[in-house]
């Protein structure tokens, strides 16, 4: 870690629970000290949105976050709408969370070249969140020079986190995001090995390696 991000913790939820039930956690979650609030996206379980829009009004401090979107359910007009919703209703607190997406393909979906979908879907919101007003040509998805949001924006730049376990995409991470996070393991050892990897990228884009934070999930 470094002096700007310095150690903390935090704690997701399953969105498997009464909406009613999300405020109460929320300020609990915030009560005991924790840094920020993530709420899961996995298949067949409640969209992530509403829990954390719930918990945007139950609190003041805690961050708050989807972990994570994957880039084939949502077009990145939708993902960045919807994060520029959660910044607004949060007063600056959202970040946003990318991976590739586990278990599509019992649904049908084809992960071909993941490493440039997620690539060209950070550049997709990056570019609706800034406002910018000039085309751009996905593999999989376009925008044209009058595509923008058409609400209110709180930051153009809302923080991103990538997850994953591969070089490639960490390295991307290190070019891109603003921490990454290491799904399933409470091992210390690893964060040297996975600092090298988000160095890569960090280095190649001219970043300095010690911004981007390094979140181990358990």
């Amino acid at each position: 870690m470094s002096a700007s991000h310095p150690r903390s913790l935090s704690i997701a939820l399953q969105s498997d629970k009464h909406p009613r039930v999300y405020p109460a956690l929320a300020r609990l979650v915030e009560a005991l000290g924790f840094s920020a609030l993530s709420i899961y996206n996995d298949l067949w379980y409640q969209p992530p949105l509403t829990p954390l829009v719930l918990a945007a009004q139950a609190t003041s401090r805690i961050r708050l976050g989807v972990a994570s979107y994957n880039p084939w359910l949502l077009h990145p007009v939708e993902l960045a709408g919807q994060i520029a919703q959660l910044d607004l209703i949060s007063d600056g607190r959202a970040y946003w969370g990318l991976s590739r997406g586990a278990w599509l393909d019992e649904i049908g979906v084809d992960q071909q070249q993941p490493l440039r979908r997620l690539r060209e879907t950070i550049d997709m919101v990056e570019h609706l969140l800034a406002g910018k007003h000039a085309t751009y040509r996905g593999t999989a998805a376009r925008l044209e020079a009058n595509h923008a949001l058409r609400f209110q924006v709180q930051r153009q730049n809302v923080p991103l986190l990538i997850g994953s376990w591969g070089r490639r995409t960490l390295a991307l991470a290190g070019e891109r995001a603003h921490e990454v996070k290491i799904g399933g393991s409470t091992n210390p050892d690893i964060v040297p090995l996975i600092a090298g990897w988000v160095a890569e990228g960090a280095t190649h884009a001219g970043r300095e390696p010690a911004e981007i934070g390094i979140c181990l999930g358990a």
